[in-house]
């Protein structure tokens, strides 16, 4: 798995994937087709995790939701949250460092 930052143009819509130190990317599935969506939760996460990424971001605007992935496994995550507008998270490495969903999604 790479480390640092990759950047995506699907059209005029701009995905970043982002590798912070800790191993924890960021995928953002902005204004994304539902399948393309799918695709990020059924094979690319997965894929992290049995690359033992330790935390996944899923940044859903379609939802409207952030979908957190933690304790890579094999299979992918053990540990899924499905944060929506109004709840707060933080990076695993940096729990004292919280962040509202309403400033991630905008």
């Amino acid at each position: 798995m790479s480390r640092g930052s990759e950047h995506f143009i699907c059209g005029d819509i701009q995905i970043f994937a982002l590798a912070f130190p800790y191993d924890a990317p960021l995928q953002e599935s902005a204004g994304l087709p539902t399948r393309e969506v799918k695709l990020d939760r059924e094979v690319k996460i997965p894929l992290y995790g049995e690359d033992n990424i330790i935390e996944v971001w899923l940044v859903d605007i379609n939802d409207q939701c952030v979908e957190v992935y933690r304790q890579p496994i094999a299979s992918g995550y053990e540990q899924v949250q499905k944060l929506q507008r109004g709840q707060s998270l933080s990076i695993q490495r940096f729990p004292s460092i919280n962040i509202q969903v309403d400033e991630i999604l905008g």
